[in-house]
């Protein structure tokens, strides 16, 4: 048996279809035949956990700097977070208290630190 050619892409979406479908599977059983029926159901969408929902929040992730900081270098928010040992947001509420110095410039709309600058705040400002 073919699709009925109401259909131009023949996938079996528009009403006719589906019911010329039905009709064909009850004139099956009508005979007869067996046959059986596969029926795909999707899982229904799981809610992110509250960590993953933390996640994008455009916080970043604390990492260990590749660079030593006896040598010039820029470090990104993510090494300060690391070489002090605070979060994201304890950051940036000491940078606006004036507890933490600012950044030294801004590369593509990150900010970074020279090595210099952080290795004198962790001597001596801690």
């Amino acid at each position: 048996m073919t699709k009925s050619s109401c259909c131009e892409k023949q996938t079996g979406k528009c009403r006719i279809c589906l019911i010329s479908s039905v009709l064909r599977l009850f004139l099956l059983l009508e005979l007869g035949v067996s046959m059986s029926i596969v029926i795909k159901v999707k899982p229904a969408p799981q809610k992110k956990s509250l960590a993953a929902q933390r996640k994008n929040r455009g916080h970043v992730t604390p990492k260990k700097p590749k660079i030593d900081l006896n040598e010039f270098g820029r470090l990104r928010s993510c090494h300060v977070l690391a070489l002090c040992g605070i979060s994201h947001s304890t950051l940036y509420k000491r940078m606006q208290a004036k507890l933490f110095p600012s950044p030294d410039g801004r590369d593509g709309g990150l900010n970074f630190w020279n090595t210099s600058t952080i290795r004198s705040y962790l001597q001596h400002g801690q």
